[in-house]
């Protein structure tokens, strides 16, 4: 029985985290994309989008700029938040926040639903 349970869990667990990894929302509405579109959004373009967004807030503020390392690299892609430590999901968590307060004067300019976007669908 046990056996059979922890086969399940890890199907569980690798189908979640094979739908995280490439951005399968099942057609779930966010901020730039209808339910039907955000479907047909892979996690590769939904970066690029991210990239772009924070691009644009860099040439808003410099301060932007350590992100594309922290929150936006390709390295990230692949993250599932499931599989990380408690310190490195409170690392990311933080890294978030950060983020996210630095973006909150700025969330009327138009790469700040760009940027928001990769957060929203990768963490």
């Amino acid at each position: 029985m046990a056996s059979t349970l922890a086969r399940e869990l890890a199907r569980v667990r690798t189908e979640t985290g094979v739908a995280r990894a490439f951005g399968n929302r099942g057609g779930v509405p966010t901020i730039l994309f209808s339910k039907d579109e955000a479907a047909d959004q892979d996690n590769d373009a939904v970066f690029a989008v991210g990239c772009n967004g924070l691009a644009g807030l860099v040439r808003l503020d410099r301060a932007f700029a350590p992100f594309f390392e922290d929150l936006f690299s390709a390295a990230l892609k692949a993250t599932d938040r499931m599989l990380m430590t408690k310190k490195e999901n409170d690392e990311l968590s933080r890294k978030v926040e950060e983020f996210l307060i630095r973006l909150s004067p700025h969330l009327q300019q138009h790469a700040a639903p760009k940027a928001l976007e990769w957060l929203i669908r990768r963490f």
